[in-house]
């Protein structure tokens, strides 16, 4: 019985960190697809929003004094445009630093360049799972990093791996 229970248990654990170590989009076998059209176009950076998983926005301690949240405003002289054309060919000018390639996201602490910097690369939109989610949502892969997206007529939301991070940039459609 004790033996059955171990085999059992290792069985669990073994399917869990399967299921967690899932960061690359799947591919597109004829399935569902994303809407590709609707990036398309100029896109200005407008801020950060998130919070930590385990605290609420504005909770407070005992002495009632607010407790920190992760939230980059726009008033902090970032300047961040992404250029999506119609080839999957991206062109990002940008102000600030990136890093480790993870160019959708304000890096903390902010660091600001001493003048505007331009990256051109590749990107893919597709449908597929980000981090240890367990369903298809719609993806953006820029230089092989994949990002969950959240895209609304003139709203771009993008984050890494919403199981680990609530981090979320938002950019705007440049009209």
């Amino acid at each position: 019985m004790r033996r059955s229970f171990l085999y059992f248990t290792i069985l669990i654990l073994t399917l869990a960190i399967i299921s967690c170590t899932k960061t690359k989009a799947k591919p597109n076998n004829g399935a569902t697809t994303a809407d590709t059209a609707s990036i398309i176009g100029t896109w200005n950076w407008a801020y950060q929003s998130g919070t930590r998983w385990d605290i609420a926005p504005g909770d407070t301690t005992s002495e009632g004094q607010p407790i920190s949240t992760i939230y980059t405003p726009a008033n902090t002289g970032i300047s961040r445009t992404l250029i999506f054309d119609s080839t999957g060919k991206i062109t990002f000018i940008h102000n600030d630093s990136v890093f480790q390639q993870d160019y959708l996201q304000v890096a903390e602490p902010v660091q600001l360049l001493p003048a505007m910097e331009t990256d051109t690369g590749f990107y893919l939109v597709s449908v597929g799972i980000v981090g240890c989610s367990i369903t298809d949502t719609s993806t953006l892969t820029i230089i092989n990093t994949v990002y969950q997206l959240g895209l609304a007529t003139d709203t771009l939301m993008v984050h890494l791996d919403p199981c680990l991070s609530r981090v979320v940039d938002v950019y705007v459609r440049k009209n």
